[in-house]
């Protein structure tokens, strides 16, 4: 009877020599779609090695120090494999591929933070590619739900960019909340979000074609100009939305505008401080 329990305990537990660490920890390869003015950094150790992944056959690779790694290109590949040949040092390299330059510095140190595979195949593909341009309801969509777009991944901060400059202006009817704007890289646009608040017991009318954006001064006329609410009930608030177009303002102006209510024209300034 023992010997029978031994065999189903066998049979059913799994194998005595079954390693639980077989996979390291998923922080070993990573997929970067960097352009030509990034540089990644790439963690290397002495005894082990990195493949540089491409998303065209490299034609030339240029390495800062030859006495600190030494640089293979296998052939027919679009791989790079770069090894450690000292114990401590740091280094750049640049890998040239038909399309575009790749820029990397190479830290030479500890194995625990051994980078294996960098690939950044996806990169010019997703360039090469043909762009479906941006409809204005699928920026602002993005604008409006942004915390929700950026925690779950569904778009890149760097195309999508988005910057606080929080300021009030009151007035006797009315205080606008100047709150943050947005820039898409690629097609342009530039997208102004602010708050109107009504002060009064009255219905308020806001005026979307009398509602422009300042920067240093000069007035331009956004292509939308969006209010969740034209008709601000007493004490109501509305969100809205001012577009530019192709205008490619930076993100790091300082935005006024100038509002349209009612018969009356508010300018609200952000401060130069």
């Amino acid at each position: 009877m023992k010997i029978l329990t031994f065999f189903i305990l066998m049979f059913i537990s799994s194998p005595l020599w079954a390693d639980d660490n077989r996979y390291l920890d998923t922080d070993k390869v990573f997929y970067e779609k960097p352009i030509e003015v990034d540089v990644l950094k790439v963690n290397t150790s002495l005894g082990y090695c990195t493949v540089l992944e491409f998303p065209d056959k490299p034609i030339l690779v240029t390495v800062g120090d030859n006495s600190l790694i030494q640089v293979e290109i296998p052939q027919n590949s679009k791989s790079v494999v770069i090894k450690p040949l000292q114990a401590a040092g740091e280094t750049n390299l640049f890998v040239f591929t038909p399309n575009q330059r790749f820029n990397y510095k190479v830290l030479i140190g500890d194995a625990q933070h051994v980078d294996y595979v960098l690939d950044s195949k996806a990169s010019v593909e997703d360039k090469a590619g043909a762009k479906q341009k941006l409809s204005i309801d699928t920026v602002l969509k993005m604008a409006r739900s942004y915390e929700f777009y950026k925690k779950n991944r569904l778009i890149s901060e760097r195309e999508f960019i988005q910057k606080n400059i929080f300021y009030q202006c009151p007035y006797q009817d009315l205080s606008i909340d100047v709150i943050e704007a947005f820039s898409n890289k690629d097609p342009h646009y530039l997208i102004l979000h602010i708050v109107v608040h009504n002060l009064t017991d009255q219905i308020l009318n806001l005026d979307e074609p009398n509602t422009d954006i300042l920067v240093g001064g000069k007035k331009l006329i956004p292509q939308y100009v969006l209010f969740d609410s034209n008709q601000l009930e007493p004490s109501g608030k509305t969100d809205g939305w001012l577009v530019l177009e192709n205008s490619y303002v930076s993100i790091n102006n300082k935005f006024s505008l100038s509002l349209g209510a009612e018969d009356t024209q508010y300018v609200c300034k952000q401060s130069v401080s």
